[in-house]
């Protein structure tokens, strides 16, 4: 949902995607096709990389990034929200932020 948005933005550059799974289903969905697409094959779209977890990402020196759009399960969002907080990243949360006040303090 996000990536076709963004990626058709000139102030945006989609520099690597991130899955643990290589082939979700949601994925053709969200590359706007009806057919599953592989991680490769969305990476490859966007002219970025795929990554299978987002500290790996971080930790890559040669993938200069200056944000991160977190679309996992909600249960997953403070974590790698504060993940990429703590890297220097700007955060874009998807909604709900979080479901405990006190996880969105810290992410604050």
């Amino acid at each position: 949902m996000h990536l076709p948005n963004l990626g058709c933005r000139d102030d945006c550059v989609i520099t690597a995607v991130v899955d643990p799974i290589e082939v979700p289903g949601v994925h053709g969905l969200l590359s706007g096709s009806k057919d599953v697409m592989s991680m490769d094959k969305l990476a490859e779209k966007y002219n970025s990389k795929w990554y299978k977890t987002l500290d790996v990402l971080l930790a890559d020196k040669s993938c200069e990034i200056d944000g991160v759009v977190v679309c996992s399960q909600h249960a997953l969002h403070t974590e790698l929200g504060v993940m990429s907080l703590k890297a220097g990243k700007h955060v874009l949360i998807d909604k709900p932020m979080t479901a405990d006040i006190d996880q969105a303090i810290e992410l604050a």
